[in-house]
């Protein structure tokens, strides 16, 4: 009797001695099939949001047609051209300017190097952005050789194992904090949270943090010089797009200036209130790398596609007791930082486990009044090889939760002080503790909101931190550090 191999789709083949031979498909017995959505939390809402800007998408935008204004050129501009033709060389960055990150609107638009800051910005200014993203499979199944696979190629006999392409989707905060604010640079500290439901008001966890270091004139993508943008001439081709048109936020109309970049592979899309430069939302929807290797019949080879959003929810300024304060004369010179602990992780009703940890602290630019840091935290266990994990975040003046404080400011604080409360987040800062210790005294600023708490302690001479505990209520995680090494 010739061969007869049944797929888990029940799509049937024959083998006739040469080949596999499809063969017509058995009668259907009732049943459904249920697909179901994963609501998990992505990395791309992180790294969508925290102005991770592809270079491709800003190379198409910059080798457009040069703009009929007072700017000349390819986009990429080093010059900019006055009403009489005579052409002045853009001003170079200063040391501490040349540490900003790249950034595509910059060479997009040059005279945003020697702009200001628009004058709502401020050291301690913050935006905050809801932000969500997901992944929608084009197709759901993806094919990888296995000889104890069920699924079998008819024109190779080769066999495989199916697995699901996941859909998945995730939403959120990004709160974006003004950290530092000089004539030279504009270093933002990014916090990532994670609304733990579908319901925008539920408890938020942290995710992550991140940073990033503009210029006075443009605060990465978070906001462009509002005399700048005002010059920008309305474009529309079939890879950019630059309009003015209004923008509402709630009950709130924009005057805005709207761009967009379009390619085969996706577009991004920027929108700014054209009286602030502020950032009013941005989105992007990118199509993922195509499936290789076999697919079954009626599959295709599409990607996954990406989508992202994130709008404006709420714009204030921070009155912390530090904010304007100098920060330690230490930053510069003092480069690793050790710290020894324990992270816990466990269920309601059943024993944690703990595993010993360490949390390393290297401090890789900055300036006299901010610092850029890698931290890099490792988890040891008696029964599995270490986990390392890392991310780079900035520090300064302008934001609660840094590896440092303006040690200026401390000395004033008392236990309780209540100092900041976030209306969209629901996290309260306060004065947990101001203890007096052998070195002189120390100060503990505790956040805490209805999914986290974290409690910070700083010596009060250095302004360092010493001592940190961080608890994710939902999860039911802690983690506790204490300074191991640090300064000399």
């Amino acid at each position: 009797m010739a061969s007869v191999h049944t797929n888990p789709d029940g799509s049937r083949y024959q083998w006739d001695g040469q080949q596999w031979v499809p063969l017509p498909p058995e009668p259907k017995r009732s049943g459904g099939r249920v697909l179901a959505i994963v609501i998990a939390t992505l990395a791309v809402l992180t790294a969508a949001m925290v102005t991770v800007t592809s270079r491709a998408v800003w190379l198409r935008v910059t080798s457009g047609p040069a703009p009929t204004s007072t700017r000349t050129g390819s986009g990429h501009g080093t010059s900019t051209t006055g009403r009489d033709g005579d052409r002045t060389p853009a001003p170079a960055p200063d040391g501490e300017a040349a540490q900003a990150d790249q950034s595509f609107f910059v060479d997009w638009l040059p005279d945003l190097r020697a702009a200001k800051a628009p004058s709502w910005v401020h050291q301690g200014t913050r935006m905050t952005y809801y932000a969500a993203a997901a992944s929608v499979p084009q197709s759901y199944h993806r094919y990888v050789e296995d000889e104890q696979g069920q699924w079998v190629d008819p024109t190779t006999g080769d066999k495989y194992r199916r697995e699901d392409i996941q859909s998945a989707a995730g939403h959120g905060y990004n709160e974006v904090n003004v950290a530092v604010l000089n004539d030279s640079v504009a270093a933002l500290d990014i916090r990532a949270y994670g609304l733990t439901d579908l319901d925008r008001s539920s408890p938020v966890t942290t995710l992550t943090w991140g940073g990033v270091v503009g210029i006075p004139g443009a605060g990465s993508d978070y906001w462009l010089a509002p005399e700048v943008l005002a010059d920008v001439p309305e474009t529309v081709t079939d890879d950019l797009k630059v309009v003015r048109m209004p923008y509402a936020i709630g009950d709130t109309q924009y005057s805005s200036l709207w761009i967009q970049s379009l390619s085969d592979r996706g577009n991004h899309t920027w929108v700014y209130d054209l009286d602030s430069g502020m950032l009013l939302h941005t989105a992007s929807a990118t199509q993922g790398p195509p499936i290789t290797g076999p697919v079954a019949q009626g599959e295709g080879r599409d990607g996954s596609t990406f989508l992202t959003g994130s709008t404006l929810v709420n714009h204030r300024q921070l009155s912390l007791p530090w904010v304007d304060a100098r920060a330690p004369s230490w930053i510069a010179s003092a480069t690793h930082f050790a710290y020894e602990g324990t992270v816990a992780t466990g269920y309601p009703g059943t024993s944690p486990v703990v595993l010993d940890a360490s949390l390393a602290i290297d401090r890789t630019t900055g300036g006299t009044d901010w610092a850029r840091y890698r931290l890099t935290r490792t988890l040891y266990s008696t029964v599995a090889p270490s986990s390392t994990e890392g991310l780079e975040r900035i520090d300064g003046p302008g934001q609660v939760g840094a590896v440092w404080l303006p040690p200026d400011a401390l000395g004033s604080l008392s236990t309780g002080d209540e100092l900041d409360h976030d209306p969209v987040t629901n996290v309260d800062v306060s004065v947990a503790d101001v203890s007096q210790t052998d070195a002189g005294f120390s100060v503990t600023i505790r956040e805490a909101g209805p999914g986290e708490v974290s409690e910070i302690t700083y010596d009060g001479q250095t302004g360092l931190m010493v001592m940190s505990t961080y608890q994710d209520l939902h999860l039911s995680t802690r983690s506790d550090f204490r300074l191991a090494s640090g300064l000399p």
